[in-house]
């Protein structure tokens, strides 16, 4: 059992990544997966920072994914907010999906829909189903 834990590593083009939670478990020492509660992510973009945030998450150290049950909040410093449900951020790939539906705002305006897709390193967001956007002037 871990309490205050605090993972850091960094992604494959070299920026780093930090994974913060209240407590953790990991079963055996021969499972990757760390059951977190109260958990953080944030990752280093070109942008700046984007901040992951929900109550608890399943971590895998071999693949460097974090599964976060939902809700979610992500928050990026140039502006983009979003909630939505369950999410998987694969920290190699760069790359977010939630599930569930997802409500957010960017510089531009609102969006939501039912699922997203997330490419971090592109900033390309992908929304399906019942998908809604409006664009200030």
């Amino acid at each position: 059992r871990l309490d205050e834990a605090v993972y850091r590593g960094k992604d494959d083009l070299g920026r780093p990544f930090l994974i913060r939670a209240r407590s953790g478990v990991q079963q055996t020492s021969a499972d990757p997966r760390l059951v977190l509660s109260g958990l953080s992510a944030r990752l280093q973009m070109e942008e700046g920072l984007a901040r992951v945030a929900g109550d608890q998450g399943v971590y895998d150290l071999e693949a460097e994914t974090l599964f976060v049950d939902g809700p979610v909040q992500v928050t990026r410093t140039d502006g983009y907010r979003l909630v939505t449900g369950d999410m998987l951020v694969d920290i190699p790939a760069r790359s977010m999906v939630g599930r569930g539906r997802v409500e957010g705002v960017h510089p531009l305006g609102r969006f939501e829909g039912d699922e997203l897709k997330v490419d971090l390193g592109s900033r390309v967001v992908t929304l399906d189903g019942n998908t809604k956007m409006r664009i200030n002037p």
